[in-house]
C-alpha cells in the first residue's frame, strides 16, 4: 500500500508540473518569422515521438490548393479539408479509403 501511495504522489506532482508549465508564455524572439505557407507542399512521415515509422511504411501529408489536406500510409489514405491560419492547421471530418 504504501508502494502505491509513493506512485500516486509521484504522478500528482508530475500532472501538477506539467499544468505549471502549459500556463507559461514561450518568450518571444527577437525576429518575428512569418508562418510557413503550406499549400502545394508534401512531406514525409519519419518519426513519431522521437521514435521512427515502421521499416518500409511511407506515409506522407500532402497540403492541397483547395484547403484540403491528404494522408497516405502504406495501405490507408485519409483526406479532407484543412484550414490554415497563422501557426495553426484545423483538420475537418475526414474520410478513409483502403488500399
Amino acid at each position: 500500500m504504501n508502494r502505491m501511495k509513493k506512485i500516486g504522489a509521484f504522478f500528482a506532482v508530475g500532472l501538477l508540473l506539467v499544468g505549471c508549465e502549459a500556463g507559461k508564455k514561450p518568450a518571444q524572439s527577437a525576429s518575428t518569422q512569418q508562418p510557413v505557407n503550406l499549400r502545394g507542399t508534401q512531406w514525409t512521415l519519419e518519426e513519431i515521438g522521437g521514435k521512427p515509422v515502421i521499416e518500409h511504411s511511407k506515409v506522407t501529408v500532402a497540403f492541397l490548393e483547395a484547403g484540403r489536406v491528404s494522408v497516405n500510409g502504406s495501405c490507408n489514405r485519409f483526406m479532407g479539408p484543412a484550414e490554415m491560419s497563422g501557426d495553426k492547421i484545423k483538420l475537418g471530418p475526414s474520410w478513409q479509403e483502403q488500399r
